[in-house]
């Protein structure tokens, strides 16, 4: 079903779509005031829950809760599907995806069935909203101990490999962008690994740890900052040890890519923002270079970053905002920023989930968050 709503459409596709769309909306509004998931009028997905409940992931699912608040009623449904679908092909100039972060699975117990559970849930929604793609802000291993420090190299590079491939079987091979996070070098572990193995293992076809992706009418730039989180001699993270070499590679192409391409809208993806909860964090080091550069590219300045001029005085793009994880909790910047961030909490707490369907509205400045589980949903006013 998701193919109808990639950014290839055609006259036909939008026909079968918007029939679709309006004979859900009829079936909708034809059922009571609640609608669990065995009655969506899909049967693949129907097939799909059934499988699932039958399945030791499902019934280790009912015994932990975890599903416990999946009841959404009507009227959100049909609603949501009825403004993504008005939204995307109503508008050229709107940008819809799936979000998720910091899951923290791969390599705690029965780690496999858990990831295959939560990944059925938000297939549902992501099959039954036109979005166009999925985002993961990273930090897919297990951040648990003991099964955090127990996990080897090796390990580490087999979980996030074969993550990434249910990721890819579950939204779409072209269709999943992952961000590293710091835990997904297994810092934690017997052994850290590195950016390169982590790109062979997930990003084999591009060569790298970050990233372009062309989304329908944005841009969308991942980086890594999983390098940030480097150790010191007393087995701390230091946040103030720059990441150097790496960071700059990062950010240079970053630069290239943005006067290159100069796309009217764009959209970063990192893990790491902001350190922690603390409202006085300092922002982290590729963060901060990257809003610094991203700052000229909008204004058309010309700026100076590690003694390289980079000349923005020809573009016309603008990136809209940043977008990340980490420090388990929902953020939104305040006013003092001309780039909003925007932080979303973590996949799982206490086996409720927590995931956003976000539509971009470029014509009208905004983008929203609407959350899937534990939160609440936000709009943020681009500048």
């Amino acid at each position: 079903m998701h193919f109808l709503w990639s950014n290839k459409y055609t006259e036909m596709k939008k026909i079968i779509a918007r029939s679709l769309a309006v004979a859900v909306v009829i079936l909708l509004l034809m059922c009571g005031s609640e609608i669990l998931l065995n009655e969506l009028p899909n049967s693949s997905l129907i097939e799909r829950k059934n499988a699932f409940a039958e399945s030791s992931a499902g019934q280790l699912s009912n015994k932990e809760g975890i599903n416990s608040w999946f009841v959404p009623n009507k009227t959100k449904w049909s609603k949501l599907k009825e403004q993504y679908t008005e939204q995307v092909y109503a508008s050229e100039d709107s940008e819809t995806f799936l979000f998720y972060t910091d899951p923290h699975i791969p390599g705690s117990e029965n780690w496999e069935d858990r990831y295959k559970n939560v990944l059925s849930y938000i297939t549902w929604v992501y099959d039954w909203v036109p979005v166009n793609f999925c985002i993961c802000g990273g930090d897919f291993l297990t951040n648990v101990a003991p099964y955090n420090e127990e996990i080897t190299a090796d390990e580490a590079v087999f979980y996030l490999q074969y993550t990434d491939r249910l990721n890819r079987e579950a939204f779409g091979a072209n269709y999943f962008l992952a961000a590293v996070g710091n835990h997904d070098l297994n810092y934690q572990g017997t052994e850290e690994i590195s950016s390169p193995m982590i790109a062979e293992a997930m990003f084999p076809d591009k060569g790298k740890t970050y990233y372009r992706y062309e989304g329908t009418t944005s841009d969308i730039y991942v980086l890594d900052t999983g390098r940030n989180w480097i150790v010191n001699e007393e087995g701390k993270a230091d946040y103030d040890v720059p990441m150097d070499e790496y960071k700059w590679e990062q950010i240079n192409w970053l630069a290239e890519q943005l006067e290159e391409h100069d796309a009217a809208h764009n959209i970063i993806v990192m893990h790491i923002i902001l350190n922690s909860n603390d409202e006085n964090d300092v922002r982290f080091c590729l963060y901060d270079n990257a809003y610094q550069l991203c700052q000229a590219y909008n204004r058309r300045k010309k700026i100076i970053l590690n003694n390289i001029d980079y000349d923005f005085s020809n573009c016309s793009g603008k990136v809209e905002f940043f977008l990340g994880g980490h420090i388990h909790r929902d953020r939104v910047s305040n006013d003092m920023y001309s780039i909003p961030f925007i932080i979303r909490r973590k996949l799982i707490t206490q086996n409720k989930l927590a995931f956003d369907c976000v539509l971009c509205d470029w014509k009208n400045r905004i983008v929203q968050f609407t959350r899937f589980g534990e939160g609440k949903s936000v709009t943020v006013q681009l500048p």
